[in-house]
C-alpha cells in the first residue's frame, strides 16, 4: 500500500465502434520522482499518412536500471513477510545481483527510440518505414550492424547516406527499394521507402535528426492497424486462438503515461 496505494480500472467508452480501457496506478511521491527520471523526451518520425505499426519508448536505460536496482534492494532490505509476496524473495535476489553487473556497452546510453512501419505489400514483396534510435550508442550501433553487411559507414555529422541495399533485398524477394541513414554522435535514423521515391526516403532520415523532442509525449506507445495487416498476410492469422484476438479488433492504440504520481496505461481499441 506504500507503493501503490491506489489503483483505478475502467471504461473510458464502450459502444459500437470500440472501447477504450484505462488502469491507473497511484503511486507513492518518491517512485513518482523516480520515474520522472527515467522517462525522456523523443522526437516524432515524419508522417506520410496513419502507419501500419509503431512502437516507441523514450525511456533512460541508465535511469531505469539505477531505478530498479534501488527498488529491488530496498524490497530485500524489507522483505515482504506475507505468504502471497514472501515467495519472490529468491527472484529478488537474483535479479539484483543480475543488476549489480555493469551494462552492456551497447545499451550503456540509450534514450529511446520510435519505430515505424508505413506499409507492407505481399505482392509484390515491398515495404516502408523507418527507425529513430537517441542515445550515446546510436552511432555506434549503426555502424556496427553496417559493418556486419558490408555496407557504406555513415558520420555523424547528421549527413545521409545512400544504402546499396537493392541487391541483397532483391534476393530475399524485395522489390525496388531505397534506403538511406543519418546520425548525430547521439542519435541515428534510418529509413526505407520505394526507390522511385529516393528523394523522400533521403529527406525522412535527415527530419528525422532534426525534429524536436515532443515534451508531452508517453513514456511509452503502440499503435497497430490490425485490419491493414491481415488483409494484407490473412495466412499469418489463420484459425488459432491468439489470432482470434487479433481479428476481433479493427485498430489497437496503447500508451503508458505518468501524470503526476500516477502511471497511466490506456488500450483503446475499434472493431472490425
Amino acid at each position: 500500500a506504500g507503493y501503490v496505494p491506489r489503483v483505478l480500472m475502467g471504461y473510458r467508452h464502450l459502444d459500437g465502434d470500440g472501447f477504450a480501457l484505462g488502469l491507473v496506478l497511484e503511486t507513492s511521491p518518491a517512485i513518482a520522482d523516480t520515474l520522472g527520471h527515467v522517462q525522456t523526451a523523443i522526437p516524432q518520425l515524419p508522417r506520410d499518412g496513419a502507419p501500419l505499426f509503431e512502437l516507441a519508448a523514450g525511456v533512460d536505460v541508465d535511469a531505469l536500471v539505477d531505478a530498479v536496482r534501488a527498488g529491488v534492494h530496498e524490497l530485500r532490505n524489507q522483505p515482504f513477510h506475507c505468504d502471497a509476496f514472501a515467495a519472490a524473495a529468491d527472484g529478488l535476489d537474483r535479479l539484483a545481483r543480475a543488476l549489480d553487473n555493469p551494462l552492456p556497452a551497447a545499451v550503456h546510453g540509450f534514450r529511446g527510440f520510435d519505430f515505424v512501419v508505413d506499409d507492407y505489400v505481399a505482392d509484390p514483396l515491398t515495404a516502408k518505414g523507418a527507425v529513430v534510435v537517441l542515445g550515446a550508442p546510436a552511432h555506434a550501433m549503426l555502424a556496427g550492424m553496417l559493418a556486419k553487411i558490408a555496407m557504406p559507414q555513415v558520420p555523424d555529422d547528421g549527413s545521409p547516406v545512400e544504402l546499396p541495399i537493392g541487391t541483397t533485398l532483391a534476393q530475399l524477394g524485395f522489390g525496388s527499394l531505397a534506403a538511406y541513414a543519418a546520425a548525430r554522435p547521439d542519435a541515428a535514423a534510418l529509413a526505407v521507402g520505394d526507390a522511385a521515391h529516393g528523394d523522400s526516403v533521403k529527406d525522412r532520415v535527415v527530419k528525422a535528426l532534426a525534429a524536436a523532442p515532443d515534451p508531452h509525449g508517453p513514456l511509452a506507445s503502440l499503435t497497430w492497424d490490425l485490419a491493414r495487416t491481415i488483409a494484407i498476410a490473412p495466412a499469418a492469422f489463420a484459425e488459432n486462438s491468439q489470432a482470434a484476438v487479433m481479428r476481433s479488433m479493427k485498430r489497437m492504440d496503447v500508451s503508458v503515461e505518468l501524470k503526476g504520481h500516477a502511471i497511466d496505461l490506456e488500450f483503446d481499441a475499434g472493431w472490425p
